[in-house]
């Protein structure tokens, strides 16, 4: 099935949400979190109930499927406003003002949400019910109003309101992500392994013959103050929750081999093998390797302005 306006507008903010830095930093806030997908979850469902009821030709007047009909839709047309507030409110992206939304929220807090209020009162004409609208005597005052509400030409407007709006929505945060992006362009993460290489082969080198271990010990310090420039420009970026698994790993990974090899390379480890040796140099290489390779790719996709 072809998905409609509304519906590619959600999937686009969804996807926003779940990309790994923003789905990370909404995460340390558990209850925004949940209320974020939440909100999402009855976007969604709301739009799917309101598209059935905007299509659907009904031609029952003044029953139970009437009732239930224009009881849900208007229920439906609330929940979703709910929804699209708390979606903004959880981003922190200001939404303005609708007034044609604000008069369907009237509407639905007079005719289905509160008709018998202290101030005020209301009723729905019976004769006059549809599937798709009804008459509403409206008291407040002393005096008596009657209003035309047409649920079905409500619904659609308030659609076209609600697409337009997860399109701005859409579109401020990937502003946001492109803002952030541009701030490190200048300082990829690659440059912290320029020298890596050669400092594993000096680390080699220092494990084979012992002459060489003052410098095996210099390139396992330098490969050690690389780890810690690698996380710490993480840090910076916000990325340590996003990548935990994907380079916080193998990081936590590769300091492990430097303490090792350091121990080996001061006398320790006396059970070690020249095999054991190998072992752990070729570990450290690989993630060296494979460290490198992560900071390219995140560095392609801060160069991009490509969001999703």
């Amino acid at each position: 099935m072809r998905q409609d306006a509304l519906q590619l507008a959600e999937s686009r903010v969804r996807d926003l949400v779940s990309s790994p830095r923003t789905s990370a930093s909404l995460r340390r806030h558990r209850r925004q979190w949940l209320r974020l997908c939440a909100a999402m979850d009855a976007i969604g469902d709301t739009n799917l109930a309101l598209r059935w009821y905007t299509k659907h030709r009904s031609t029952s007047r003044r029953d139970g499927r009437a009732y239930l009909l224009v009881y849900g839709a208007l229920q439906a047309l609330f929940v979703q406003q709910d929804a699209i507030a708390t979606l903004a409110g959880c981003l922190k992206i200001a939404v303005a003002r609708s007034e044609e939304l604000s008069e369907i929220r009237r509407i639905r807090n007079q005719s289905i949400g509160h008709p018998t209020g202290k101030k005020s009162s209301a009723m729905i004409a019976r004769m006059s019910l549809s599937a798709h609208g009804f008459w509403m005597i409206v008291y407040k005052g002393g005096k008596s109003e009657r209003k035309n509400v047409d649920v079905r030409a409500a619904a659609r407007r308030q659609l076209r309101i609600v697409t337009k709006v997860l399109k701005m929505v859409a579109e401020k945060m990937m502003e946001q992500e492109l803002k952030h992006r541009r701030k490190f362009r200048k300082k990829p993460l690659a440059a912290v392994w320029a020298t890596s290489s050669y400092m594993v082969e000096k680390v080699g080198q220092g494990l084979r013959d012992a002459s060489a271990k003052p410098f095996a010990a210099a390139g396992l310090a330098t490969l050690k103050n690389m780890a810690a420039s690698m996380r710490a420009a993480l840090t910076e970026r916000g990325l340590d929750d996003a990548y935990r698994d994907t380079v916080v790993g193998p990081l936590d990974d590769l300091s492990f081999v430097i303490g090792r090899l350091g121990e080996r390379l001061d006398g320790g480890a006396p059970s070690w093998t020249d095999r054991d040796t190998e072992v752990y140099r070729h570990y450290l290489a690989a993630k060296v390797d494979e460290l490198k390779d992560l900071s390219t790719e995140i560095d392609a996709e801060y160069e991009s302005d490509i969001v999703g």
